[in-house]
Order: C-alpha cells, then sequence, then structure tokens
C-alpha cells in the first residue's frame, strides 16, 4: 500500500526554525529601537542635517539642483539606467 506523508510547512520543522529566528531579530530590533544607544544616534543625525554646513549639501537647495542638472550626474545616473532598461 502507498502511504500517505504530510509535508506541510505548517508543520514543519523548517518553519519553526524560521519563525524562531525571525522573531529574534524582531526582538533585537525592539530592543535597539528603545536603546540609548538608538537615541544617542538619531540625535546627531539630527544635528547633522540641520546644520548649516552639511544641511546646505543634503538639502534640497541650490547645490542638489545643480548637482540633478549637471553632465557629471546625467552620464552617472545613465550608466545605472541604461543597462535596466535592456
Amino acid at each position: 500500500m502507498i502511504q500517505v506523508i504530510n509535508t506541510s510547512y505548517e508543520s514543519s520543522i523548517l518553519k519553526k526554525v524560521v519563525t524562531s529566528v525571525i522573531n529574534f531579530f524582531r526582538k533585537l530590533n525592539s530592543f535597539y529601537e528603545n536603546s540609548l544607544t538608538a537615541y544617542i544616534a538619531k540625535s546627531i543625525t539630527e544635528i547633522l542635517h540641520n546644520s548649516a554646513i552639511i544641511g546646505f549639501f543634503i538639502r534640497k537647495g541650490k547645490m542638489a539642483r545643480w548637482w540633478e542638472h549637471s553632465w557629471v550626474f546625467r552620464i552617472i545616473n545613465g550608466c545605472f539606467e541604461v543597462p535596466s532598461k535592456f
């Protein structure tokens, strides 16, 4: 006689392992988001973003518009876009 083997993913060991790994990284992420290190990193990022010198280069302004309309940007952008269109 032929025996039917139930091989569903829901009851497999692989699902338990994958779920355990995902839950571990979720807990690790929540610990980091609520930690002092994350608060310090976020504060430093906000300070740098709001600074006059660095903010000038990263904000959408004259320098950013100049860069987007430059030939160098168009060449670099074209190198990445042309192969993806094929």
